[in-house]
C-alpha cells in the first residue's frame, strides 16, 4: 500500500524477513491467544472480577489488584503473563470463596434459628398442613438463595429480609391457624379477630437515656411498657373486616 507496482516487484522481497519477524512476534501470539486456552483464562478472570465486585472490598489482601494489573497489561499474551493471571485469579477466587462461605454460614444460622423459632412456637402445633408447607417452602427458598448468592451484601440482605419480614409474615399465618383451631374447639364463642403481629422494630423507641441506676432502668421499662400497651389498645380497636 502506498507504493508503486515496481517497488513490490523489485524491493518487496528484501523486507520478507522483517515481515516474518512481525508475524511471529505479534500476529502469531495474538492469534494463539484468541483461539486457544489463554482466551478462556482471560475471560474467566474478567468474569470473576465482575461477579465478585461487591465482595472485593471485604478482602484484606491484594488479590484483586494483582488480577486487575495483569488484565490491564497490553502484553498479557506474551511470556508467562497468562500463567501468572491464571494463578492470580485462582488466588482471588479462593480468597473470596472463604469470605462468602463465612457469610453464608452466618446467614444460614440466622435463617435456621428463626425457622426453629417458628417450628417450636405454640402456633405450629395447631397450624394446618397447608400453612406448615408454606412456612417450610419459604424457609427452603431463603436457605437456597443464601447458598447460591455470590455477593456479601446480597447474602446479608437475604438474611435480614427473612429475619425482619418473612419471619413476621409466617408467624402471623401460623397464629391465624391457631386462633381458628381454638374457635373450632369452642363453637359457641364468637370468632375473635385474627392476631396482628407487630415487630418491635416498628414501635416507637423510648427516649434515649443513660441507665446508671435501678431507677433509670425502671423509668425506661415503664416507658416501653406504655408504648406496648398503647399499640396493643390501638390494634384491638382496629376494624377487622
Amino acid at each position: 500500500m502506498g507504493r508503486d507496482s515496481e517497488w513490490y516487484l523489485d524491493q518487496f522481497s528484501a523486507h520478507t524477513d522483517d515481515l516474518l519477524d512481525a508475524k511471529q512476534d505479534v500476529i502469531d501470539p495474538v492469534t494463539q491467544f484468541l483461539n486457544g486456552s489463554q482466551r478462556t483464562i482471560y475471560d474467566d478472570a474478567v468474569h470473576l472480577l465482575s461477579e465478585r465486585k461487591d465482595t472485593l472490598r471485604y478482602l484484606k489482601t491484594d488479590e484483586a489488584s494483582r488480577v486487575e494489573s495483569l488484565l490491564a497489561d497490553q502484553n498479557i499474551f506474551r511470556g508467562q503473563r497468562m500463567r501468572h493471571l491464571k494463578d492470580a485469579a485462582g488466588d482471588l477466587r479462593a480468597a473470596t470463596d472463604r469470605i462468602l462461605a463465612d457469610e453464608r454460614a452466618e446467614a444460614s444460622d440466622l435463617v435456621g434459628e428463626r425457622a426453629n423459632d417458628l417450628r417450636r412456637s405454640a402456633a405450629w402445633e395447631h397450624a394446618t398442613d397447608a400453612t406448615r408447607t408454606k412456612v417450610d417452602r419459604r424457609i427452603d427458598v431463603a436457605t437456597q438463595q443464601v447458598v447460591e448468592a455470590v455477593s456479601v451484601p446480597v447474602i446479608r440482605q437475604l438474611a435480614r429480609e427473612f429475619d425482619e419480614e418473612s419471619y413476621d409474615e409466617l408467624l402471623a399465618a401460623l397464629e391465624a391457624d391457631r386462633r381458628t383451631a381454638e374457635n373450632n374447639a369452642e363453637t359457641s364463642t364468637p370468632t375473635p379477630p385474627a392476631p396482628i403481629v407487630v415487630p418491635l422494630r416498628q414501635l416507637p423507641h423510648p427516649r434515649k437515656r443513660v441507665l446508671r441506676t435501678p431507677a433509670d432502668v425502671d423509668a425506661y421499662i415503664d416507658e416501653l411498657r406504655g408504648i406496648l400497651l398503647k399499640r396493643s389498645i390501638l390494634e384491638s380497636r382496629c376494624p377487622c373486616d
